[in-house]
């Protein structure tokens, strides 16, 4: 389930939050990447009237918006999918998909899905339309992965009675490993057939501007994130800055001004200047000292210990 925010009883994972960037690819100290992921929420319950973070350095969504929660267990009288209102940044009002009107809609100026992704929904029909294909997709989904399944030869791998199997050790390692591989073109071909169809109707693409409006510069605001973090050391933090700068190379100088252009046009909560001077502050040489310093804090042993685990995990 993970992290998730609550709207009187309905759960949704669009406010997210910047988790650590920094992956360790072995023990030694340089050998490490950045990865971009973040949590759902923060396990936070919003009250009507109740103001919500809705810009902050890692995505805006503005002060009128709506979030559309179709990826309910059923459509039916017990959990219909709903429809939760936010207006001038707070949170205004929920209703049944079904029952929002043209007027609902005024002044909304963004709809998105229950992990923040921008839809294209306009008008009361398309939620509709919306909500009843893709619950539709997914139905169909669960039919036709089936039928490849069984025309691959192979069983559903998340039933019990295939873990039990696997624990009795009754399925030898080579058999796993080529059930997985079926596993995975059944899900990959039943995807194609239903979900991504409705998807790529109902879903943004990534370079629509309802979408940029989140997602400009989101790299830069993951690495902001780790910079203004005070449980992070100096040394992870010039790190942070040294890959992105890798990353981006030429390009690495327009795409942060770009973003401290989005903070200033977002987020009013954050002054330009202060993301400008912090990311100056650690942009900088790791010296020779601050290696050593980070390779006796409690911040790089936590680092190792979980990589170890990790790599225990795999073998």
């Amino acid at each position: 389930m993970g992290l998730y925010d609550n709207f009187a009883d309905t759960q949704v994972k669009v406010f997210s939050s910047p988790c650590n960037i920094l992956h360790r690819k072995s023990e030694e100290l340089n050998d490490v990447a950045l990865e971009f992921y973040s949590a759902g929420g923060k396990l936070r319950h919003f009250s009507l009237g109740q103001k919500v973070p809705y810009a902050t350095p890692f995505y805006c969504y503005g002060k009128n918006f709506i979030i559309l929660d179709f990826f309910a267990f059923a459509i039916d009288d017990e959990d219909t999918p709903q429809a939760i209102f936010i207006r001038n940044g707070r949170f205004y009002a929920k209703k049944d998909y079904d029952k929002v009107n043209k007027g609902d809609m005024e002044g909304i100026s963004l709809i998105v899905n229950r992990y923040g992704n921008a839809i294209n929904v306009k008008t009361p029909k398309d939620m509709i339309d919306c909500v009843r294909e893709m619950w539709g997709a997914h139905e169909r989904y669960n039919t036709v992965h089936n039928q490849y399944l069984k025309e691959l030869g192979v069983e559903d791998l998340l039933t019990p009675a295939y873990r039990d199997k696997v624990v009795a050790k009754e399925i030898s390692h080579e058999q796993l490993v080529n059930d997985c591989k079926k596993a995975d073109e059944a899900r990959e071909k039943a995807a194609s057939e239903t979900l991504d169809v409705a998807r790529s109707k109902w879903l943004a693409p990534q370079d629509d501007k309802r979408t940029k409006m989140i997602n400009d510069g989101y790299e830069f605001g993951f690495v902001y994130f780790q910079l203004i973090n005070e449980n992070n050391h100096q040394w992870e933090k010039q790190k942070a800055i040294q890959l992105l700068k890798e990353k981006y190379a030429e390009n690495y100088s327009n795409s942060l001004e770009a973003y401290i252009n989005w903070i200033k046009e977002n987020c009013i909560d954050v002054k330009e200047k202060d993301v400008r001077e912090t990311f100056k502050e650690y942009d900088k040489e790791i010296t020779k000292e601050l290696e050593e310093e980070y390779l006796t804090s409690e911040m790089y042993q936590n680092a190792t210990f979980i990589y170890r685990i990790n790599r225990e995990r795999k073998v």
